[in-house]
């Protein structure tokens, strides 16, 4: 895990697009909209900010299994920025979080778990040894 760390709770604004790289590798992109009421001089206010997230490998593709747009998650990763070109020749510069870590928030709704059966590895005996 990166040593510093952000954590984002807020909701999907779409379902995740997953793609894989050549190698691959698959990401996870999507954006999640965090939402923070408050109240001044007695009226509430409402603030809604959203944020680009990308989660890579086996992360990405149960995060793309487990949620669809609304779902309301739990993201835990790095701030990284990156700069791209844009289509009229000017440069641009973004923000996202790459997930070290991303699941179901169940404050208010409660979400299902599926449990994956894994496969212990069986242990080989060295040459010289017995089989058991």
């Amino acid at each position: 895990m990166a040593d510093s760390t952000v954590t984002v709770v807020g909701n999907l604004t779409s379902d995740l697009d997953i793609r894989y790289t050549t190698g691959g590798q698959a990401i996870a992109t999507g954006n999640i909209a965090v939402s923070r009421r408050y109240q001044s001089n007695g009226e509430w206010t409402e603030q809604t900010s959203f944020f680009k997230i990308a989660a890579w490998g086996k992360l990405g593709e149960n995060l793309v299994q487990s949620t669809s747009k609304g779902s309301r998650i739990i993201v835990t990763g790095r701030l990284e920025q990156r700069e791209y070109e844009k289509k009229d020749g000017t440069k641009g510069s973004s923000v996202e979080i790459v997930a070290d870590d991303a699941g179901l928030s169940v404050r208010w709704d409660p979400a299902e778990s599926m449990r994956v059966a894994r496969e212990k590895p069986v242990a080989k005996p060295a040459d010289d040894e017995e089989p058991w």
